[in-house]
């Protein structure tokens, strides 16, 4: 049977109080998220200009979706990965030349980003809308849902990003422990950051940003559960990475994934479906559980008992 849930809330506007409709998990991060959102708007000094900088950018660039992902790439290449403004202008009139809003980016709109970037995080991850007076968005549950994580429960993502889906995770329960797991130095300084702003759901103590390697994702203890969210295919030590996993899980430990599959538009690396799990089993995992989603799949798997 299909996973229980796609539970889509908006309850700012329909004034229905989460704990109503959802599991209390699913009510927490939806509630989490709507008190960080909200002391984001209190407390940041530049909110006024982050929505000025939206509104212009719409003028120029009023295909919402496009002025998004415009948004989004330009704090990625600018504000985590150091890139100056001028670059990115130059690669976007590339991939973009019918767009004339790269041209028209300002020097202090990046700014404004990088000092709102707990705001731009939010928005570009789906949770708050784009624009002002950024109201929380339908949130979905079906990966988390699929995943099954429970307080107590020792958590690590590898191959994190710049962290969203570990914010995710952090706003399930107080008495998790999560470690996030990334190879790019950028990535994990951004995280860092992040955390420093106690910007995740969890005390500080309990989240734990490591910088991974290429053939070892360098935990410091054994976990329960090892989430990898659309990077598999990133890996490049398939093999040895894989086995560094194996030593980080527990006995009854399991390793969860969630991977776009491969089709002729996608990204180059993408896997099939029969690829993914051949890499897997043939690393010594063995299959527990899948999920079908439209975009992609979900699965767990445990580590084959040295017994079998």
């Amino acid at each position: 049977m299909k996973a229980l849930f796609t539970i889509l809330l908006c309850s700012m506007s329909l004034g229905i109080s989460a704990q109503d409709i959802l599991p209390k998990w699913q009510s927490d991060i939806t509630e989490n998220f709507n008190k960080l959102r909200l002391e984001l708007l209190e407390d940041s000094s530049s909110v006024a200009e982050l929505q000025s900088v939206i509104r212009r950018w719409l003028i120029f660039e009023p295909d919402t979706a496009d002025c998004l992902d415009l948004f989004f790439n330009v704090h990625i290449a600018c504000n985590i990965h150091g890139n100056s403004l001028e670059r990115f202008q130059k690669k976007a009139s590339i991939l973009r030349p019918n767009s004339k809003l790269p041209d028209l980016m300002r020097e202090r709109d990046i700014e404004i980003l990088a000092e709102n970037s707990d705001l731009v995080d939010l928005i570009c991850n789906s949770i708050i809308e784009f624009g002002e007076p950024f109201s929380m968005k339908l949130l979905t549950f079906e990966r988390l849902n699929f995943y099954e994580l429970k307080a107590g429960e020792i958590i690590a993502e590898i191959g994190a990003g710049r962290g969203m889906f570990a914010q995710y995770i952090s706003m399930i329960d107080s008495d998790i422990t999560l470690y996030i797991n990334e190879l790019s130095k950028n990535f994990v300084k951004y995280i860092e950051a992040k955390k420093s702003r106690k910007s995740f759901g969890l005390p500080n103590n309990k989240v734990n940003p490591i910088q991974g390697k290429k053939k070892s994702c360098k935990l410091t203890e054994k976990v329960d559960k090892i989430i990898i969210e659309n990077s598999l295919h990133h890996f490049s030590k398939m093999e040895e990475m894989l086995t560094s996993i194996k030593k980080s899980m527990k006995p009854n430990g399991k390793l969860l994934l969630y991977e776009g599959l491969k089709s002729e538009s996608g990204c180059k690396l993408k896997l099939t479906e029969k690829e993914l799990k051949n890499i897997l089993e043939s690393n010594g995992f063995i299959l527990l559980r899948e999920e079908h989603l439209e975009e992609g799949i979900l699965l767990e798997y445990e580590i084959v008992s040295k017994e079998k």
